[in-house]
């Protein structure tokens, strides 16, 4: 019972492990294990079988086979007359393996131990050598079986270890694909951008409008990459999640350095499907900005005007101007600080405020200077410059206008522009101001 406890388990085990390749071929093993068992269970049980026939004689054909003067009354000790038939060939008392050998084998089993009950199996020596095949056919099962479980074990390790290979493999795929999308954005190569995105693939954006299809998205980023031109873009790969074999989701962060210097920076979410050996976009989403990294609702429009933070001094020998700015109530507005002195004359002190118009969506600035005159400005981005158009009035009631230009030349230079200035309805010459960046004290 030991050995067919072994075969049961290590069959079941087995299974267990590798049950594509060997799961079959063990519990086949397994089966015959128990059959063998039960062979030598009944070999052994012939002597004490033999022994309870000479106590209780009966045969096959009932009482009839026993004299009369022997023969016990009907009903006693359970001894009745039997049918013919493979019913018959079962004893009447149960034995110590009846239980253990009908689930396995049932009828047919007890023809078997008949055979050896009633032919040359009675022999103690036949009996012996009947063992001894029986225990050699046992060992070299169990050696068999034993020698299976390292092959099914290696199998299933080496599968594993391919599949995750092969994941790695895919994963590598996915970062040198989201690579070559930044490249192609840095490069401005329209044709190498869409050639990353499936025909049916959506985009959204972070107002959460969608694109679909990849004619709509070439139009869209087009225009992106024009708006964009001059700009350094460097992504990076937070996370790769597979959800399928064939089917991955990659977290990550692009950033946007403008020629001005700002930079801007923003999380995506991209789905990458495995299309024959490459992996393509098939749909791209942008994930707001945490609450918690914006410091006010006006800081992400503004931020691109962030640069101006610092001390200025203008790079002329005819005037001199000192501009200071720095951010001010939690970052929602920027305070721009002029002093103008002029030779003759007392020093002019402007007060600017720039804020985000949320109604209007533009940034917008007011203008407060130390002789009484007020005016306001609404901003527009251009390339690496921001356009103002302005308007205002002169501490005496006139009415005055001008476009206000400033351009970013690096972090310690820009040129501050007065176009097309007039004062009630009178042209006025244009002005233009290079300013540096004064040295951190």
């Amino acid at each position: 019972m030991f050995l067919a406890f072994l075969g049961h388990y290590f069959g079941a085990h087995a299974c267990a492990v590798a049950p594509s390749r060997f799961g079959y071929q063990l519990v086949a093993l397994k089966f015959f294990i128990l059959l063998l068992v039960d062979t030598a269970i009944a070999i052994g049980y012939t002597p004490f079988s033999a022994a309870r026939r000479k106590h209780f004689p009966t045969t096959r054909d009932g009482l009839d086979a026993i004299p009369s003067k022997d023969r016990p009354a009907r009903g006693q000790m359970g001894l009745v007359p039997r049918r013919k038939g493979c019913a018959a060939c079962r004893p009447r008392h149960p034995t110590p393996i009846d239980g253990f050998t009908y689930v396995f084998l049932h009828r047919s089993f007890w023809h078997f131990r008949a055979f050896l009950e009633d032919h040359l199996m009675r022999s103690p020596r036949i009996r012996a050598l009947m063992l001894v095949v029986t225990g050699a056919a046992l060992g070299a099962l169990a050696l068999l079986l034993l020698m299976q479980l390292p092959h099914s074990a290696d199998a299933a390790s080496q599968e594993r270890s391919q599949a995750k290979s092969s994941k790695a493999s895919d994963e590598q795929a996915i970062r040198k694909a989201a690579r070559a999308l930044v490249q192609a954005m840095n490069k401005g190569d329209l044709d190498a951008l869409m050639a990353l995105w499936t025909s049916d693939a959506d985009y959204f954006d972070e107002s959460g409008k969608v694109t679909r299809g990849k004619d709509a998205l070439t139009v869209l980023f087009k225009k992106g990459l024009a708006e964009n031109k001059g700009s350094k873009v460097t992504g990076k790969t937070n996370s790769i999640k597979f959800l399928r074999p064939e089917v991955a989701i990659e977290d990550g962060t692009l950033e946007f350095a403008a020629p001005d210097g700002s930079k801007e920076s923003n999380r995506y979410a991209v789905v990458w499907v495995k299309s024959g050996d490459r992996w393509l976009i098939s749909s791209a989403r942008d994930l707001p900005d945490e609450v918690t990294d914006v410091p006010s609702l006006a800081y992400p429009q503004l931020k691109g005007l962030e640069w101006l933070v610092g001390e200025w001094q203008d790079a002329s020998d005819k005037i001199d101007v000192k501009l200071t700015c720095k951010w001010d109530l939690n970052k929602s507005f920027l305070l721009v600080q002029y002093e103008v002195k002029s030779p003759g004359q007392d020093p002019l002190h402007v007060s600017q405020r720039i804020g985000w118009d949320e109604h209007n969506g533009m940034i917008r600035s007011w203008t407060f200077d130390s002789q009484g005159g007020i005016g306001e400005s609404y901003w527009q981005r251009e390339g690496n410059r921001w356009v103002a158009a302005t308007s205002g009035i002169l501490p005496d009631g006139g009415l005055g206008g001008a476009t206000i230009a400033v351009e970013f030349v690096d972090q310690n230079t820009f040129v501050w522009r007065s176009l097309d200035r007039e004062v009630d309805d009178q042209p006025l010459a244009d002005s233009e101001i290079k300013f540096v960046r004064k040295a951190a004290k």
